[in-house]
């Protein structure tokens, strides 16, 4: 059908928006946009509804139904309906307005403006809701009633001048649905900003988290105290429940209140690190410390370093010993000391392998006409981490290092032997000890010799080291070792 001829809104007919009129038995589409400009009315003959066109480009027209006989077109449902308000299938917000709301149109968006002077009044189709008290805004939503935005894109703009006195509240008690409150600025040169104040005088500042049957967490500024800090508690009020976390300003200290504090991250190929850090560089007084402390006749203060599933070492200050500072492996508790330093300086290593061993009974012909003797120190007088064996005489070294070993062993009965020598025989290599001549070396009016000998010698980690001693030119093996811890003894540790 052709628009309307000679109606009186088609005024004026040449002007930038002229009004026009178009009637058909049917309701317009988003295709009906050809020969419409923004502006156009459509009159449906087959249910007396008027619509207006919004918008039209190249492709398409928005279509706004203004009234008609079929359902209403700018009315709310009231909360006694049967249902909330929702937009419907066409996305279209249903409104009764008046002074204070305005409806921006496209994006679907309903705005309240509040000021000093007009509030909003929400009206139903037979009765007016109670407007809220001054500068006061209360937005409730329920399963059945109240304001229910579910359509993508449906914005509700809440705007109102600066100062806002009063309280404002978002309600939503709708199962499974979420509430967000978000403070948003657009432009790329401002902020956006969540105030929070109290008269000097007056309560905390603070954010309040709720969990109803649950946990409350309150992050704000206590001003009970001297200092006003920022705390994390687990109250409904900084000054309430326990502290979590307290800062001072002023860069001066803050706290955490924690049984364990763990900075946890998966970082491929980059460290996950605590550091205390002073950036000043003006005062060789300007330290930085990393510190664990406990009170007088409390427990151990420690350090733990720990890889999951494996080693786990341990350095503290054992209160126990008179603060010795003490490193140890394994789990803190029932860990082994391997490292200790005395608060006056003196260092022990507990596990560092070494040994003592000596003869326990005298050993009688076993050299004299050449023969090679591998001296029997059966007997341990000690022996660190267990690597001397007393049955086969032989120090075998647990790990890679250079060792220190000693030997001492007395001969007798050597009353024709040209010489008598000691050495010792390591995986790497043999150490041979001085050549003596029994002859001239003898002690005086007697037949015993006493052999000398210490060497520093690099192990590897399984190599062995034992003690042998010939003699020779008495015509036969009857040189004997004698048992003495004084003067027949092995002993050896590694050194580094």
């Amino acid at each position: 059908m052709p628009f309307f001829n000679k109606s009186p809104l088609e005024y004026p007919a040449n002007g930038f928006m002229p009004i026009r009129t178009w009637r058909d038995t049917r309701a317009p589409t988003a295709a009906d946009y050809k020969q419409f400009i923004a502006s156009d009315m459509w009159l449906d003959d087959s249910s007396n509804d008027w619509w207006i066109c919004c918008y039209k480009d190249s492709t398409q027209a928005i279509w706004r139904k203004m009234a008609g006989t079929s359902a209403a077109a700018e009315t709310f449902i009231p909360d006694a309906g049967t249902s909330p308000v929702v937009p419907t299938a066409a996305n279209q917000i249903s409104m009764l307005g008046g002074t204070g709301i305005t409806s921006t149109g496209g994006l679907n968006t309903i705005t309240w403006d509040l000021d000093a002077d007009v509030l909003m009044t929400v009206t139903a189709e037979d009765a007016t809701v109670a407007t809220p008290a001054l500068n006061n805004l209360n937005i409730v939503g329920t399963a059945t009633n109240g304001i229910n935005t579910t359509a993508a894109g449906s914005t509700l703009t809440i705007s109102m001048a600066s100062p806002f006195e009063g309280n404002f509240a978002f309600e939503n008690n709708t199962v499974g649905a979420d509430l967000d409150f978000w403070v948003e600025n657009y432009d790329v040169g401002g902020y956006a900003a969540v105030n929070v104040q109290t008269p000097d005088a007056g309560e905390d500042p603070h954010i309040w988290w709720s969990v109803l049957g649950g946990e409350d967490y309150a992050l704000g500024i206590d001003n009970s105290v001297v200092g006003d800090p920022l705390k994390l508690t687990d109250g409904i009020t900084p000054s309430a429940g326990n502290i979590l976390a307290e800062f001072y300003s002023a860069n001066t200290f803050g706290y955490f209140y924690y049984n364990a504090l763990i900075n946890r991250r998966t970082n491929i190929g980059t460290t996950v690190s605590i550091q205390s850090i002073n950036l000043d560089d003006s005062n060789i007084a300007s330290h930085a410390t990393l510190g664990a402390a406990v009170q007088p006749g409390g427990g151990i203060p420690y350090l733990a370093l720990i890889q999951n599933g494996g080693f786990e070492w341990n350095l503290y200050n054992d209160t126990t010993a008179a603060g010795t500072l003490t490193m140890s492996f394994g789990t803190f508790a029932a860990s082994t000391p391997a490292w200790k330093m005395t608060y006056a300086g003196e260092r022990t290593l507990p596990l560092q392998p070494a040994f003592c061993a000596w003869i326990g009974n005298t050993v009688n012909g076993v050299t004299g006409n050449g023969t090679v003797y591998i001296v029997n120190f059966d007997t341990e007088i000690y022996d660190v981490n267990a690597d001397y064996n007393a049955g086969t005489f032989t120090f075998t070294a647990p790990v890679t290092g250079k060792y220190f070993f000693s030997a001492d062993v007395m001969g007798h009965d050597l009353v024709n032997a040209t010489f008598f020598q000691q050495s010792f025989i390591t995986s790497n290599r043999t150490y041979i000890g001085i050549l003596i001549n029994a002859n001239v070396a003898r002690e005086p009016g007697g037949d015993n010799i006493r052999l000398h000998q210490s060497i520093s010698a690099d192990m590897d980690a399984a190599d062995t080291c034992y003690v042998t001693i010939e003699g020779n030119g008495q015509g036969a093996d009857n040189i004997d070792v004698l048992t003495d811890a004084e003067r027949t003894h092995f002993t050896g540790f590694l050194a580094c």
